[in-house]
Order: C-alpha cells, then structure tokens, then sequence
C-alpha cells in the first residue's frame, strides 16, 4: 500500500509536466506550420496593391484618351497628364505585383516544411535527375525593351549543378523595318550552379550559344539570383535572378523568373 501512494504521488507530479509538454511540442508545432505567414502576408499584400494600382493606371489611361478625343487645347493638356501618371501608375503597379510573386513563393515553401526551414537539407539522389525550366524575364538595352521566354530542359546532376540545352524567344518593343527584326532567338547551353543545400540558395549561371534569327552570330549570358527549393524529394525550385546577355546585335539586362519541374 505504500508503494501504491508513491507511485500515484508520482504520476500526480508528472502529470503537469507532461501537459506542458505536450502544450510545447504543439505549440511548436504551429510555429512551424505558420513559419512563412509573415513573408507570403507581405506579398499578398503587394499583389493587391499592385493590381489596385495598375486599375487606377488604366482607369487614368481611359480618361486620359476620352480627354484627348473630346476636348480643347486645355482638356488636351489635361489628356497628356492623365495619360503619363496613368502609364506610370500600370508600370509600378506590375512591377510590385510581378515582385511579390517571389515572396509568395517562398512563404509557402516555408510553411510546407517539416521543421523549421533553416534545419532542412535538400540533398540526396533525389535532387538528381532530368529536369525542365519554364521562365519568363523583362529586359532593357540595346536595341530596346523587350520581353523574353526562356525553355531549358536539362539535367540535375546533383543538387548543386543543373546542365541544358535553352532556348530563349524574345520580342522587342521597338517596331520593324527594312534592316531589323523585333525578334531574337537565342540557343543555347545553360549551367547553374546553387551554394548551399538550403530553402534558399544563391545561384549563379552562364549560357553560350548562337543567336539564330537576327544577324546570327555568337551569344553570351551570364546570371545570378536566388533559387528557392520546392521539395526535398524532387528538384523542383522557383528561381528569381538578374540576367545580362549579349550577341552581336544586342546587349541587353534585365531580370527574370521562373519555374523548374
């Protein structure tokens, strides 16, 4: 009998250890599952600013070009304004939607991980294996603004180092004529070399090849940015960087992103 009331005097003693145990391991637990609210939060938050932004751009375009049509010198002078802030009003606006998609990205990274995202390792074979990059990229130089696509199939040969074969359709924004073509199409062979074996991992990569549309000649890019890892048991990855390329009709840089499956 007396052994009996020591050991329920124990369990008596235990039994709030063991409930803020449990109150600790679950909190923990929460920590880590809400660990990447604050960063996707924050990127929500641009997003929606920069769509409202980019409706009070085209809202002051459309008043701006009614101006323009029904009105006087004055209201003609009113029409130049409203059409210069609604155009600096757009472009802001997608520059902070277009950067809020990384924040939105990593956020959700954060959050998907089993443990605290600094304690996790991407490593393994399987970050090894065939791969396919999907980008998309804004880029300004000579001979002017342009956008850009960019397919790169390739393989992962550890996680560390991707090889592929690329190539990059490119559309300007300056207009045709006789002696040039609003057009380029870059092909090329691409390496990427990640630092680390973390969530995040600065990268940088370099693609040589040949532009084979507009005066075809050797092409030259060089990149560096940040590659986000997506799963510990595949490579898929966003990667986010600044790009420079050159051939010998064009020089241009600009920033880009993307998808790798």
């Amino acid at each position: 009998m007396k052994y009996l009331r020591v050991i329920l005097l124990v369990l008596v003693l235990m039994a709030p250890m063991a409930a803020r145990a449990q109150v600790a391991g679950d909190d923990q637990q929460a920590r880590k599952e809400r660990q990447g609210l604050p960063l996707k939060a924050f990127g929500v938050g641009m997003a929606a600013t920069g769509g409202g932004t980019m409706l009070l751009g085209g809202a002051l375009i459309g008043l701006g070009y009614y101006a323009g049509r029904v009105g006087q010198s004055e209201e003609n002078m009113a029409a130049a304004i409203f059409l210069a802030t609604g155009a600096a009003c757009l472009a802001a606006g997608v520059i902070e939607a277009v950067t809020s998609v990384p924040l939105i990205v990593a956020g959700n990274a954060m959050n998907k991980c089993d443990d605290y995202w600094n304690n996790i390792y991407y490593i393994g074979p399987q970050q090894s294996g065939f791969g396919l990059i999907l980008e998309g990229g804004f880029l300004i130089g000579m001979p002017g603004p342009c956008v850009q696509a960019r397919i790169v199939p390739g393989y992962n040969v550890n996680q560390h180092l991707f090889v592929g074969l690329g190539v990059a359709p490119t559309m300007d924004f300056e207009e045709a004529h006789e002696d040039y073509i609003p057009f380029t199409l870059p092909v090329y062979a691409d390496a990427r070399y990640s630092f680390g074996n973390k969530l995040f991992a600065p990268y940088i990569g370099a693609g040589v090849g040949m532009e084979t549309v507009y005066d075809p000649n050797v092409y030259f890019s060089l990149e560096g940015g940040l590659r986000v890892r997506l799963s510990q048991s595949s490579a898929r990855s966003f990667w986010v960087s600044a790009l420079a390329e050159t051939s010998a009709a064009y020089f241009r840089s600009g920033v880009k992103m993307g998808y790798a499956f």
